[in-house]
């Protein structure tokens, strides 16, 4: 089988083709060689060939085209070759049967992506900044490249130049910071980047940019959502009692703190239910859709267990009477499922009392025969089944008639 490759060269690979290997045969003059059995040609670029960006239209000098087969030993050598070349050349290079891009060429010095970082941040062209910065960004999702090291030297160089700015009060980087942030941020422990997308919020110029706006409120919530992890939950009735006042308040952090709370990942949730019991017992009156928050994990409550009890319960007040409703609630559907429970053993017993016998010593009756007795020919069956077990020809009439009462009740004993 014939594989495919494709090396655009944004410079002229003329100079590198003079390079031969072991593998590697080139003529200048034919503008045509190969590698092992892959047969390479230098042409011009077509319509047809893919392209990393659409730009590259305008870059491309030159194409090799790779066609034939590779063997176990030339396979490696080829790739490490193709992607020297596309690097030599600044191109890249697309891989016909896997249909992408395995390598495109990223300019990987450090110095020369620190200066042009600073070029463009000196020039206020924080548009162009984080159009090269998508660019690399689509560079590292298509082929394996120095792309993202290049991402995170142009963030040492421009996180601290913009901060200066936005310090300053220019909000005219708003562009570069969010791509920044696109790249360099959400990572687990806030960073730079992260105290530099709040720091543009807190800008009366960045009031109303949704980009930046959007960022900050999601690393609020995330700081508020780790504090809250992090602080005590409440451990008596007083302490629950200042959470629900400080969040039906609208604080945040209180919020964040109730959404623990009243969430599944909570260790101790039987503290959590006494505390609501007690809640529910002080008579406090919540909304509605705080309590049903407050009462979801409440399965099974010992002392409500008597009747006199509950009805002494519920009337403490709205909340009391949502647990009570709640529990009367679970204890109807748990008497529910032992009934359902209940009757599917009883049919699966029949079932198998019908297939196999009450005593369960007989083999499984074959589904022919269970046709022919759900088609109400019981005497066919039964000369089937002592022709199938002779053995058990003694046993047949009993056999054909437990079968008959389960499942063809209605039809009329063999003769």
């Amino acid at each position: 089988m014939s594989i495919d490759f494709t090396i655009l060269c944004t410079q002229s690979p003329e100079r590198f083709l003079r390079k031969r290997t072991d593998w590697f045969k080139w003529s200048a003059r034919a503008r045509s060689g190969s590698f092992g059995g892959m047969s390479l040609g230098w042409a011009e670029l077509e319509d047809t060939d893919p392209l990393p960006e659409p730009e590259w239209a305008e870059r491309v000098v030159a194409v090799i085209r790779a066609n034939g087969r590779l063997s176990d030993d030339t396979y490696d050598d080829f790739d490490s070759w193709t992607r020297a070349l596309a690097d030599a050349t600044h191109g890249a290079v697309y891989s016909h049967p896997s249909g992408r891009f395995t390598h495109i060429w990223a300019d990987a010095d450090p110095k020369r992506t620190a200066a042009r970082t600073r070029e463009l941040l000196d020039a206020g062209d924080f548009a162009g900044l984080a159009a090269w910065i998508r660019e690399l960004v689509a560079a590292q999702r298509r082929a394996v490249n120095a792309a993202g090291s290049q991402l995170h030297w142009i963030g040492e160089v421009a996180i601290p130049m913009i901060e200066r700015r936005v310090a300053a009060g220019d909000a005219a980087s708003a562009p570069a910071i969010v791509a920044l942030h696109d790249v360099l941020g959400g990572r687990p422990d806030p960073g730079p980047i992260d105290a530099l997308v709040l720091a543009a919020a807190a800008l009366p110029g960045l009031a109303g940019d949704r980009a930046i706006q959007t960022k900050a409120a999601a690393l609020e919530e995330r700081r508020l959502r780790a504090e809250a992890a992090a602080a005590p939950l409440p451990a008596d009735l007083p302490a629950l009692q200042r959470l629900l006042d400080d969040a039906l308040g609208g604080d945040p952090a209180a919020l964040a703190r109730l959404d623990r709370f009243t969430g599944y990942e909570l260790d101790d949730s039987d503290i959590r239910q006494k505390l609501v019991i007690a809640l529910a017992k002080s008579g406090r009156e919540l909304p509605i859709s705080l309590s049903c928050r407050l009462i979801e994990h409440i399965y099974h409550v010992p002392e409500l267990q008597s009747p006199a009890k509950r009805k002494a319960f519920v009337a403490r007040g709205s909340l009391a009477r949502q647990i009570a409703e709640r529990l009367a609630e679970r204890e109807r559907r748990t008497e529910d499922d032992r009934r359902a429970r209940t009757r599917q053993i009883a049919e699966r017993t029949a079932e198998y009392d019908a297939l196999y016998g009450r005593d369960r010593k007989r083999p499984r009756l074959p589904d022919d025969l269970v046709a022919l007795i759900r088609r109400g020919q019981l005497t066919a069956a039964l000369a089937a089944y002592r022709e199938r077990f002779p053995a058990l020809a003694a046993q047949a009439a009993q056999a054909i008639e437990d079968a008959r009462a389960y499942f063809a009740p209605n039809a009329a004993p063999p003769e």
